[in-house]
């Protein structure tokens, strides 16, 4: 019971765009409240029913669907929600990991420019001198590039860098939220949503 408290789900804002992922437990009780509406997909033509919480126990899921056992019945866990009175669209820093310094940086070595799929990421101030993991200090790099840097300074080692690493600015959420494989549902949110196709 406790893996499916903390199921994510999809929360929207008042115009059905993507604005976080919340675990189950504190969505339940935000439909409990009334701040939010449980969204059921009603065919693939994106029609869509908005239940409260009252309409929501009365509602028989699906086989498919997760739900919580009580006392007196099953309460299915929403896959989606709509925060009722809520109509921002916030940004979201992207979080520091190596896919999101190799996509930042293109899957480009940052040293040689050749297109490296099987590179990895350097630290331009080695960790070993006192560099941090940090934006502006991890670049994707080629392996043998990397392996030959060791922990020198580029300069030490006739290495440039081709551009100063930077921070992504931050994104909206419904460009950074992926769907799980279980959650198909959230993909019409997401793709149909998304800034700049509204």
């Amino acid at each position: 019971m406790q893996d499916i408290l903390n199921e994510e789900v999809l929360v929207l804002n008042r115009f059905w765009q993507a604005v976080n992922v919340r675990p189950a437990h504190k969505v339940m009780k935000a439909l409990m409240s009334g701040r939010v509406v449980a969204m059921v997909r009603l065919d693939d033509d994106g029609n869509f029913e908005a239940l409260n919480w009252e309409q929501w126990l009365e509602r028989q899921g699906l086989p498919s669907e997760k739900y919580i056992n009580t006392i007196s019945r099953k309460i299915c866990v929403p896959r989606t929600v709509l925060l009722i009175n809520y109509d921002k669209l916030p940004k979201k820093n992207l979080k520091l990991t190596s896919a999101a310094i190799k996509a930042r940086d293109k899957t480009i070595c940052q040293y040689t420019g050749e297109f490296a799929p099987d590179g990895n990421i350097d630290h331009v101030i080695p960790r070993s001198r006192g560099g941090k993991d940090t934006w502006e200090n991890m670049v994707w790099c080629k392996a043998s590039v990397n392996l030959a840097k060791g922990d020198k300074l580029p300069e030490e080692c006739g290495l440039k860098l081709l551009r100063k690493p930077v921070t992504p600015l931050p994104k909206f959420a419904s460009m950074i939220i992926k769907v799980p494989a279980d959650k198909l549902d959230w993909r019409w949110f997401i793709e149909k949503y998304r800034i700049g196709k509204v």
